[in-house]
């Protein structure tokens, strides 16, 4: 199988862990990050095993360095290894001269081209220096780590001592780390785990923090935390940690990131401030209470009963998320004014998705799946915002309504409802409403119920096809009903209540009471409505002042 590698940061993704006293052993290790991919492109997941080389040639040459780390993990084709974990790298390797880092994956041969090693040699080779301080300068672009945390054979035994004695840059070893105190990290720390798996920190104190700080590759565990790390401050990151058995998980300030992160816990899942990116992670028990104006893509989140899965402020992106739980109980995603809910798959929930408030600021519900449970929008009065979309959404065996449709300027497009054990769809103070080409499939209630205060608004191109009530009831002024259709329904194909509106070209066939049961309204123009086979009969009354020609078949 051919595969290839591209590198993700500057250079090859090298950043050197230089520590420890001068002239002993200085770690040679290099953090090296890299995204694997199949022959087509395609990212590759599971554990392969890589042999690293080191060359002093672009092209063939004998290998100055080597070592086969059997066992990486390859999460959406992206890896990550220290270098020299399994056979420490020389610092004489690097002398100056140009090297070349080549790469085997499995049985496959060695790729090509190899990669150029930029500016590593200066800062490998600080075992020159006559000062730790000048090593930690040596390369610029580099992260050069103040010190090694390790049970035995680092510069710390525990991370509380090292933060204590002012160390910022901590490269962490596997190996289980309990807190005997509370532990409060300081501005611009770094925590640079080995491995999420074994670098573990326990104990039943709270990890907390200011601002531009970065944890990453780490464990935090302990049943009974109030939390598991708060960074309130801001520009902080979470990459790729795991916390588990904890009350709360993550506590991050404005302007933070929440990437490739497995957070189980009880109560808050995730809390954030405004404007942070949360991405490629796996949240599991708590809620998720997301700011104003963050981005949430790409996660896996798992509710136990919680009112909310994922519940955002206003002005929020919510893509690609997998929302799932098993009480069907809360809401999936709630989302404020302003915010965009595209491409999500909920299941499990009372409500499936909740977007609320979202004239004020526009709003967008698009492309989401929700599996037992419905859709609700609610929009403002404000009209300077133009339409709430809520377009191209599926809804299956809700437990009640299907789409739950709430104030003005609403676009109801492009969507379908399955088994509702209520109403398809429902609107309430629905004036300049667009409800065109949706559809509506087996619901307990009536397909699209728009019975109440709906004004100055279009239906177009919808059909309601077996459910147990109307296809259609409406109740509407100045508003216009055209190319809808409804067949097989337990109730009336059309159940209408109008006043100056306009109906026509729809069709009603095989329902179980009227085609067109007229219950009310005047000053109508009915044109070129087909209605036949329907058990009660075909018409029940008209709209006084009716005007035009209906045909029946």
């Amino acid at each position: 199988m051919a595969r290839k590698v591209s590198w993700i940061t500057l250079a090859i993704a090298v950043l050197m862990l230089l520590v420890g006293s001068v002239l002993a052993a200085v770690p040679q290790l290099m953090n090296y990050q890299g995204k694997l991919t199949d022959a087509n492109g395609n990212p590759i997941d599971g554990t392969v095993s890589i042999v690293f080389s080191i060359y002093p040639d672009s092209t063939g040459g004998t290998a100055l360095w080597t070592e086969t780390q059997p066992t990486v993990t390859v999460t959406s084709g992206l890896f990550n290894v220290l270098l020299g974990s399994v056979n420490a790298i020389p610092d004489s390797i690097f002398d100056g001269s140009t090297r070349w880092l080549g790469i085997k994956v499995g049985i496959d041969p060695e790729m090509t081209p190899r990669q150029r090693i930029v500016s590593v040699g200066y800062a490998y080779r600080a075992t020159k220096a006559d000062t730790a301080e000048y090593a930690r300068n040596a390369g610029e672009g580099q992260i050069i780590y103040d010190v090694i945390v390790a049970p035995s054979g680092g510069d710390y035994t525990d991370i509380g001592s090292a933060i204590a004695a002012g160390k910022k840059k901590l490269f962490i070893k596997s190996g289980t780390y309990t807190l005997s105190s509370h532990l409060s990290l300081p501005d611009n720390t770094l925590l640079q785990g080995e491995d999420w798996d074994n670098t573990v920190v326990t104990g039943g104190y709270l990890v907390t923090g200011g601002s531009n700080s970065v944890v990453r590759d780490i464990k935090f565990t302990n049943t009974g935390w109030p939390g598991g790390i708060e960074l309130t401050g801001v520009n902080n990151i979470f990459d790729h940690i795991k916390i588990q058995g904890t009350r709360d998980g993550i506590y991050i300030g404005n302007h933070g990131r929440i990437t490739r992160c497995h957070v189980v816990c009880d109560v808050n899942t995730i809390v954030t401030g405004d404007s942070c990116v949360i991405r490629d992670s796996y949240l599991d028990g708590g809620i998720c209470q997301i700011h104003n104006y963050c981005i949430v893509t790409g996660n896996i989140v798992k509710s136990t009963g919680t009112t909310r899965g994922i519940g955002t402020d206003g002005g929020c992106s919510i893509t690609q998320n997998h929302v799932i739980c098993l009480a069907a109980f809360g809401i999936g995603i709630a989302a404020d004014a302003g915010s965009r809910v595209i491409g999500n798959y909920v299941e499990g929930f009372a409500t499936g998705i909740d977007l609320d408030g979202a004239n004020e600021e526009g709003g967008i519900c698009q492309g989401n799946i929700v599996k037992g449970s419905g859709i609700k929008v609610w929009s403002a009065s404000n009209p300077g915002y133009g339409y709430v979309i809520v377009e191209g959404n599926r809804v299956h065996d809700s437990i009640g309504t299907g789409f739950y449709l709430w104030g003005p300027k609403i676009l109801c497009s492009n969507n379908a409802v399955y088994s509702a054990g209520s109403d398809g769809f429902y609107g309430l103070n629905t004036w300049e409403a667009i409800v065109s080409d949706n559809y509506a499939e087996g619901c307990s209630g009536v397909g699209f119920n728009f019975s109440d205060d709906l004004a100055n608004s279009a239906f177009t191109g919808n059909v309601a096809y077996q459910n147990s009530g109307d296809g259609f009831h409406i109740n509407a002024d100045f508003s216009t009903f055209t190319g809808n259709v409804a067949y097989f329904n337990g109730g009336n194909g059309f159940k209408i209540d109008a006043w100056r509106s306009v109906i026509n070209s729809n069709n009603a066939y095989n329902n179980t009471i009227y085609g067109f049961n007229w219950v009310g309204g005047s000053d109508c123009t009915v044109v070129g409505n087909l209605s036949k086979g329907n058990n009660s009969g075909n018409w029940n009354g008209s709209p006084s002042g009716q005007v035009g020609l209906n045909n029946t078949n």
